[in-house]
């Protein structure tokens, strides 16, 4: 509660207002009061008591166990000692020599301190002991006490308007520590399962082993000839694209059919969305919950009560804080009406001294003022503490100045002066003003106190609504949470067997691409060497192409012939290798029996027992190693495809197992989320049949005849439903129209499908006349597909044969270029020798360049010393003219040289010719070693031989 504050810039007086107090109270009030606080103080008075005794009680009970057990020790402490004293008595009777001393009989004081603290380890101990019952059996009864009876936050009180009868009281506010429903959620947390990843199915494009799947002759043809496709020529390729889109038409057609028929709107299907129709009419929307047994939940709006239960949380959250609000909000009113009492006791104060200034006994208050009086949520001290305060005016100095200390030793006239009398007539309007203006401002609080009032008690009445709204909605929550109790763990139960069932499935889904993955593997393999078999297969019918002595057939026997190898046999090892081999060897003797006359003879050379170690006599070794070892690389590779044949067949038979299991496990998958859905409709429903109580405004009764009990409202939800039925009658127009256009494109689809069966027919008629008009017999309509089929076989047959006699002419042909090769090899070889000789010569040839060349520059480097020593001398002129003239000669015949070497390098000539000249230019160059000899040098004044140089000129040409 706030203070009177007083205003330091005035004075104030304390003054007695005993007497303003008692007209204030109303004697009756005053006494029910009394009365009321005496209960409440005898009530508080009987519950300290209580707890006295209860205290008192128990520290009785405690101290006389105590006294008990100390009276136990005293009494054995006695008993102790009469022992002794007999013990003494007993030792003093005996001889000085058999007595004992008397520290014997003294204990050791290791002893006594080890025994008393012993004693009082177990006196702690069982303090310790006492004081933790103690505590526990106050905490249990705190937590008994917090139990039954709840903690009230703000006690209900009442604050009354002043005019009228009207009042506000506070909404009834407590804690509320025993929600059963918070153990209830933390009891379904403790059984529930922990959160998990949701995990994903792995969807398997199911592909059983090809023999499991039934495929038509035509789809087989197919699959087969399109293999050896781009191996045919361009007219059994053009007839298989017909064969082929004649079929696709076909089961494109059977497909649309197969299709419209399933699209066929019938009456089941009209009836049904009718009965939506009119469920959608009769339910409002979202609001009504309520659903069909063929409801099926969406995720999304599954109801989980973690959900539900902090939604719980939430509403009762928000009724505290409303009450709390709406409580605060009252208890500053009751403080508001504090301080207008105060307000109004100062006023009756200034009042009744504004009447004793101005005594006239026309100005009074009236008789029908407003009386501001004390309610009985207000504590009296509160009141009974203030005093009024009394405010000096500096007016009144001039009015009354021996209330002023400077005028008391003042001489005072007996006649006022002018002035004086109209400063008191000015002080006494003044006074009648001050005394309306009090009158006034009083008024106005007390109106706008009681405006306060009256606005608060209607907000009252909206709060307690929405309290009691939000009470309701919380009931429905608590039985919705009742519901989910069970339900969830169920469904958490289910939930969790629908992921481990997806674990195993995905398991098995990553186990079966494991196998298919081996599959395609151990395929591929077998591929690979098949193609492998026919590239050795094909050199061994090139080798035998080229062997013209007629050992041909043997070598085939011995090829043909099963390779037997001496080994541990494995797993894999089977009776199909033998019986492959049988099989390959009688082949190999019809062979040998349908051989021709000239074979006959070939093999009369060979010697009479077949044995395929030794060779033949005529027969080249090469080829009869090639095939043997042809032989064995064909026994490897069938030892190959063998094993992986046999792999791929326990794979397949994995696979089928795998499949089977997976299928068991989709079903066991399908049953636990078929019982997952029902549970989780089965809760809809149930929490469907809760039902919850309406609460309305007065401007929503007039229409809530018409509302269902599945629904709750509040607020101005009823414009919201005006609203969805509209949409929803909108909704039902655009559906009708809907089901009309659909019929009117049923009605058209089942035209299109009446004609399109005509025009089979029709096709198929046309068909059979043709086949009866061309071939005069009535087949079936599998005719066609086996006639096509039989002419692209004789198709393939003919392509055979001609591919056959252009590879004979295609084989002789290359013989022939094989010849001309063998003949240009021999030519390009005798090129490369003689080239090679060139290659020498012109190396030597440019080894005596390089020398002639070296030469000169030293030849003219010494004629450049020889002109420079002989300038002076004119007797040397007709010399170097001459031996210009010589240089340049050389010159000339050096280019000449160089163009000759060019010759040489760029003309290919015979190999004699070369020969003659690379034999001159060898002389010559013998001839230049001899001949030319390197000058040294010598000293300047030396003259050059002429005739030398000459000699070296001619030479080299």
């Amino acid at each position: 509660m706030s203070d009177h504050k007083i205003n330091d810039n005035y004075t104030s007086k304390p003054i007695n207002s005993e007497k303003w107090k008692d007209e204030l109270q109303n004697p009756l009030s005053n006494i029910e009061e009394n009365l009321k606080i005496n209960k409440n103080v005898k009530n508080k008075n009987k519950k300290c008591l209580e707890d006295k005794i209860i205290k008192q009680e128990n520290t009785r009970k405690i101290l006389i166990l105590a006294n008990l057990e100390k009276e136990k020790t005293r009494c054995l402490l006695r008993e102790l000692k009469e022992e002794l004293k007999q013990v003494l008595a007993c030792n003093k009777l005996l001889p000085e020599p058999v007595q004992f001393s008397d520290d014997y009989f003294q204990l050791d004081e290791r002893i006594n301190n080890s025994i008393i603290e012993e004693e009082q380890s177990k006196m702690n101990k069982l303090r310790l002991k006492l004081a933790f019952n103690y505590e526990k059996s106050l905490l249990a009864r705190n937590n008994v006490k917090n139990y039954f009876v709840d903690n009230i936050l703000t006690n209900k009180f009442k604050v009354k308007a002043i005019l009228t009868d009207i009042g506000v009281t506070t909404i009834y506010h407590k804690t509320e520590y025993n929600n059963i429903f918070i153990s209830l959620v933390n009891e379904f947390l403790s059984k529930k399962r922990p959160k998990r990843r949701r995990r994903e199915m792995t969807v398997l494009s199911k592909s059983a082993p090809q023999n499991m799947q039934a495929v038509s002759e035509s789809e087989l043809f197919l699959r087969n000839v399109r293999q050896k496709y781009s191996s045919f020529p361009k007219k059994i390729q053009f007839a298989i694209d017909k064969f082929a889109a004649r079929r696709d038409f076909e089961n494109r057609v059977l497909l649309n059919i197969e299709k419209m028929n399933k699209n066929k709107p019938g009456d089941k299907n009209n009836i049904e969305e009718e009965a939506l129709l009119e469920n959608t009419l009769d339910s409002i929307g979202y609001l009504n919950i309520k659903s069909g047994s063929n409801y099926k939940m969406m995720e999304d709006k599954i109801i989980i009560m973690e959900d539900t239960f902090e939604q719980y949380m939430e509403v009762k959250e928000k009724v505290y804080n409303l009450k709390t609000t709406f409580n605060e909000k009252v208890c500053e009113l009751r403080t508001r009406k504090i301080k207008l009492i105060h307000e109004y006791i100062q006023f009756k104060f200034d009042v009744n001294i504004i009447q004793k200034e101005l005594n006239d006994p026309e100005i009074i208050t009236p008789l029908d003022f407003p009386r501001v009086l004390i309610d009985e949520s207000i504590d009296p001290s509160l009141i009974d503490s203030f005093e009024p305060i009394d405010h000096l005016d500096p007016m009144d100095l001039f009015f009354n100045p021996e209330k002023s200390p400077l005028y008391k030793n003042a001489y005072s006239y007996e006649e006022p002066t002018h002035q004086e009398i109209v400063m008191k007539k000015m002080i006494i309007d003044k006074l009648k003003y001050k005394h309306m203006h009090l009158h006034e401002t009083m008024l106005r609080k007390i109106d706008m106190f009681d405006d306060q009032i009256f606005k608060l008690n209607k907000m009252r009445i909206e709060v307690k609504l929405e309290i009691k709204f939000l009470d309701l909605w919380a009931t429905t929550l608590e039985e919705e949470m009742l519901v989910l109790y069970d339900f969830d763990l169920l469904e958490d139960e289910l939930s969790y067997n629908v992921h481990v069932k997806t674990g195993l499935q995905n398991d098995k889904a990553q186990q079966i691409q494991r196998i298919q993955e081996d599959i395609n593997y151990y395929s591929d393999i077998n591929i690979k060497k098949t193609n492998m078999l026919i590239d050795n297969q094909n050199t061994f019918d090139m080798c035998m192409k080229m062997e013209n002595k007629g050992f041909a057939k043997h070598l085939k026997k011995i090829f043909d012939k099963k390779l037997k190898i001496p080994k541990i046999k494995t797993d894999y090892d089977d009776d199909v290798l033998s019986s492959s081999s049988s099989d390959g060897s009688d082949e190999s003797e019809q062979d040998f029996n349908s051989e021709s006359g000239e074979s006959l003879m070939a093999m009369s050379r060979a010697p009479a027992v077949f044995d395929e170690k030794v060779l033949p006599l005529g027969c080249d070794p090469k080829l009869f190693n090639t095939t043997l070892e042809l032989r064995s690389k064909k026994y490897e590779i069938e030892q190959i495809i063998g094993t992986n044949k046999k792999k791929l067949e326990i794979s397949n038979a994995q696979l089928i197992i795998t499949f089977d299991e997976l299928d068991v496990i989709e079903n066991e998958l399908k049953e636990i989320q078929n019982e997952l859905e029902e549970c989780r409709i089965k809760k809809q429903l149930k929490l469907n049949d809760i039902y919850t109580t309406i609460v309305l405004n007065k401007s929503q009764i007039s229409k809530a005849k018409s509302l269902k009990t599945s629904i709750l409202l509040y607020g101005n939800v009823l414009q919201d439903l005006s609203k969805r039925t509209v949409e929803l009658k909108k909704e039902e127009k655009d559906i009708i129209k809907t089901l009309k256009k659909e019929k009117l494109c049923a009605k058209k689809d089942r035209i299109e499908i009446a004609k399109m069966e005509n025009v089979l027919k029709n096709i198929k008629i046309a068909i059979k006349d043709e086949m009866v008009k061309k071939f005069k017999t009535e087949m079936d309509w599998k005719f066609l597909d086996q006639m096509e089929m039989t002419i692209i076989d004789y198709m393939i047959i003919n392509s055979k044969t001609d591919a056959r006699d252009t590879k004979k002419r295609f084989i002789h042909e290359l013989k022939i270029l094989e010849n001309k090769i063998f003949s240009q090899q021999n030519i390009v070889t005798d090129l490369l020798k003689s080239n090679t000789l060139k290659n020498k010569i012109l190396k030597n040839v440019l080894g005596n360049f390089s020398k002639i060349r070296q030469y000169l520059d030293t030849d003219q480097e010494k004629i450049m010393k020889k002109s420079q020593d002989l300038s002076t001398e004119t007797s040397c002129n007709a010399e170097i003219t001459a031996m210009n003239c010589k240089y340049d000669i050389l010159l000339k015949h050096k280019q000449d040289i160089c163009e000759q070497i060019n010759f040489y390098k760029c003309k290919v000539s015979p190999p004699t010719k070369q020969q003659s000249k690379s034999e001159d230019i060898q002389s010559l160059a013998i001839n230049d070693k001899i001949t030319v000899t390197p000058i040294t040098g010598q000293k300047d004044k030396e003259e050059l031989d002429l005739d030398t140089i000459t000699k070296r000129f001619l030479l080299l040409l």
